[in-house]
């Protein structure tokens, strides 16, 4: 469970609907990405969508060792751009280590 969340997360449209589900908006490092899909648009407008598949680990352990995971879903979410310059936002931040 995230402990402080992002301010951009109140931007994401039906984000209610994911913290309904969990209680909390999660942080899906152990998330899985099930599906991307990449559109053009007319206009020039282009998407991207993410399914992913998320749930919630518990502190509960199964018989054979693994962690008990609840709260299964699919989420999609979809981003949408105008222009080309746009897609200059999907740049990886550079990391230092």
């Amino acid at each position: 469970m995230s402990k402080t969340e992002s301010p951009a997360i109140s931007r994401i449209v039906n984000a209610e609907i994911v913290r309904e589900h969990f209680g909390y908006w999660p942080d899906f490092h152990d998330a899985e990405i099930t599906k991307v899909t990449f559109e053009a648009h007319p206009g020039y407008r282009t998407s991207i969508t993410f399914v992913i598949a998320a749930f919630e680990i518990t502190n509960e352990v199964d018989k054979s060792g693994h962690y008990k995971l609840t709260k299964h879903c699919d989420i999609e979410i979809s981003t949408y751009w105008h222009t080309r310059n746009d897609l200059r936002l999907l740049q990886p931040a550079k990391r230092h280590f």
